[in-house]
Order: C-alpha cells, then structure tokens, then sequence
C-alpha cells in the first residue's frame, strides 16, 4: 500500500514536471464555429434566409405556432363548455397542425444541416491551414475542442476560434 502511494506520487510529480518543461501556450478552438463565422459563410446564411421557398416555410411554421397557441387557449377557456366529441374535434385540429408544424421544422432543419455542410467543405482546407497558423504563430503547445467535449471549461481568452476566423476571412 505504502509502495503504491509512492509510485502515485511519483507518477504525479512526473507528470506536472512534463507538463512544466512543455512548450507553448493552451488554447481551445472549434473549428465549425470558426467556418461559419467567416464573412462568405455568413452571406450564405442571410441568402439561404432570404430565399423565397425558405422564407415562405419559416413563414408557415410561424402562423402554424400562432394557430396551434390560439386553439390551445380556445380550449383552456371554454373547453369545459364543449360536448366531448366538439373537445375530440378540436384535439384533432391541434394534433394536424402540430404535425404540420413537424414536417416544416424538419424542412427547414435539412435546409440549414445542407448548407452547413457544403460550407464546412468548402472552408475545411482554409481553415485548417489557418488554424495551423495561428497555433504556430501564437506558440500554442496544445490546442483543445470545444467541440468534442474534451474541454469542460474554457475562458475566452484561451479560445482562438476567433483568430482563426480572422485568418479565413483574409485567405481568398
């Protein structure tokens, strides 16, 4: 037992040893953050928000959620009034608007999921490259996800997403 609290001792004193004698700076970095932070990412964005069909489904999802919250307080205040099959028809009612609102959601959803993808494609090799930049340029010794949950906590002044963003912007 007492041979075992030595060896953990030791092995602990090794380890912040290394980690003394290790050179460079900490930093966290999120690499999904740092592309769609960028300028052309952000005009792609606005456009894709701006789209007739994307706009007119986000439309429709806002009135679908304005419809469901009125029929839903139409039957909190005179629910009690109503016979039971008036109270089953208005549940189907909030029912087939609920999944209206469903499937315009998921549209919308796959519509943002495809666009973050192409740009994560688009930029991955710039942003790399820039993210390599920075790490060499700011002497970071080690450089940690945000985005993988390796990192519990982070002050922002370790994070270089923004750095690395910067750098993006400024690659053609």
């Amino acid at each position: 037992m007492k041979t075992t609290k030595m060896l953990l001792a030791m092995l602990v004193a090794l380890t912040f040893a290394n980690l003394s004698m290790a050179e460079g700076k900490i930093a966290v970095f999120n690499l999904q953050e740092a592309i769609l932070n960028t300028e052309k990412a952000q005009a792609a964005i606005k456009k894709m928000q701006e789209d007739a069909d994307f706009a007119a489904t986000l439309a429709k999802a806002e009135a679908l959620v304005a419809e469901i919250q009125k029929l839903a307080k139409n039957a909190n205040e005179k629910g009690m009034t109503w016979s039971e099959e008036q109270r089953a028809s208005e549940a189907k009612k909030i029912e087939f608007k609920q999944a209206d609102l469903k499937l315009a959601n998921q549209k919308l959803q796959q519509e943002q999921k495809l666009l973050v993808d192409k740009l994560l494609r688009q930029f991955a090799q710039n942003a790399q490259q820039a993210a390599q930049d920075v790490i060499k340029s700011g002497g970071y010794g080690l450089v940690l996800s945000k985005t993988q949950g390796v990192t519990l906590y982070a002050d922002t002044a370790f994070d270089i997403t923004p750095k690395v963003t910067d750098k993006i912007n400024k690659m053609k």
